[in-house]
């Protein structure tokens, strides 16, 4: 018999049977959706944690003020990192090729012209443009003159412009920082989201000296931000980093750090860390679909060649062979499992946009998972389809007319 009519033949009995046919999709349908989910979003994440960790940096160590947490904010309550500590780091360890001392205050109240927000103040110096390499996208930087005068300038990143209705043209506009006046010197380069998952752009930058003086009046910085010359001096400078901060800050054995330093490698296995768990549920979610798709499917068509022993029978007494009867059920089996795998990535594709959509998740929907949804459903359909198939074939023809 010619393939093309046994597979018309397949198609005409799954559509004649819809109701089952469908049924025995289900199973099949969420555990593809499932997979093509966690996929689409394994890829945007992998990708967001490659662009999350060039963000940060290659070549950097950040140390704040806080033990404990993995990263965060700097502990606002820590008053130990001092601007000794960071000359101390300059002068004591190898390769740094800058170094960025900074004061960080969180949820800030800032207004303009009627508009209020709330922002990140960092107080910085010159150095901090290149520690971070994120420079003034109109206007100019923070400079010397700009600390040993304590002026009140500003450099707004760009979450803060939109905020306050602000023209990227603003340069000389004046904002109100905790009820202090500053002229906007600058708008900062669009920098997007931190490893954590934090909005950069949400901040105000300002004068160390001005932030510690006239703003906050403290003695002691939130983080300090260490660019090395080779990324591969990060190794050995961070034990010396650490030693040498516990040592000024007189640590004694057993007492914990009042500071952490992240680097590279940590950031990259926090990012990773952010969506690890929700992946772990969704792949358990699809195997068990797939094997419980996979066991439906196999009953489902077993039960369908017992109802379907006198067709059986029909077909042997006009001429069909084994081989003929055997491929029917083998087809119909996969027509049921790929339109289902089929169906399972578009319905897999369209959650997973919904997802990044809603929830603001990095997502890719590409090709792999439609070539892995298809090649699951012919594995499934053929290992489901075996024993029917084995089994209709195997029907004596006299026995199967009698019934």
């Amino acid at each position: 018999m010619r393939v093309s009519r046994v597979l018309a033949m397949s198609w005409r009995s799954v559509w004649s049977h819809k109701g089952r046919s469908f049924l025995m999709m289900i199973g099949l349908v969420v555990g593809i959706a499932t997979l093509s989910v966690i996929l689409a979003l394994g890829k945007g994440t992998k990708g967001e944690i490659e662009r999350r960790v060039r963000v940060f940096g290659t070549d950097v160590v950040m140390v704040a003020a806080g033990g404990g947490k993995m990263f965060g904010p700097p502990d606002e309550r820590v008053t130990s990192l001092t601007l000794e500590d960071a000359r101390a780091i300059e002068e004591e360890i190898e390769g740094i090729s800058v170094l960025a001392p900074t004061v960080v205050k969180l949820a800030q109240a800032i207004s303009c012209r009627g508009y209020n927000t709330s922002a990140a103040i960092f107080g910085v110096t010159p150095e901090w443009e290149w520690a971070w390499d994120w420079h003034a996208w109109r206007g100019g930087f923070i400079t010397e003159e700009d600390l040993d005068s304590h002026s009140r300038v500003c450099l707004l990143g760009q979450s803060v412009m939109r905020d306050l209705s602000l023209a990227p043209g603003s340069i000389g506009e004046v904002v109100r920082i905790n009820q202090v006046d500053f002229e906007v010197k600058g708008i900062l380069e669009k920098r997007g989201t931190a490893p954590h998952g934090a909005d950069m752009d949400n901040r105000v930058i300002v004068p160390l000296t001005t932030a510690m003086r006239r703003l906050f009046n403290i003695d002691y910085l939130g983080q300090i931000r260490i660019r090395f010359q080779d990324p591969k001096a990060i190794e050995r400078a961070v034990p010396r980093i650490q030693a040498l901060l516990r040592e000024r800050h007189g640590l004694g054995p057993g007492i914990p750090d009042d500071f952490r330093i992240l680097t590279p490698t940590g950031a990259a296995q926090m990012a990773r860390g952010v969506s690890g768990t929700i992946t772990l549920l969704l792949s358990l979610i699809s195997a068990i679909s797939l094997v419980v798709s996979a066991m439906v499917v196999a009953n489902v068509m077993l039960i369908s060649v017992t109802e379907r022993i006198s067709e059986i029978g029909v077909r042997r007494a006009l001429g069909a062979r084994k081989g003929d009867i055997a491929w029917q059920f083998l087809l119909e089996t996969l027509a049921i499992t790929v339109t289902g795998g089929i169906l399972g990535f578009v319905l897999g594709g369209v959650v997973a946009l919904g997802i990044s959509w809603f929830r603001n998740l990095p997502c890719i929907v590409s090709w792999e998972p439609a070539a892995l949804s298809l090649a699951i459903s012919v594995a499934i359909g053929v290992l489901s389809g075996l024993q029917p198939a084995r089994k209709a074939a195997q029907l004596d023809p006299v026995e199967a007319l009698r019934r």
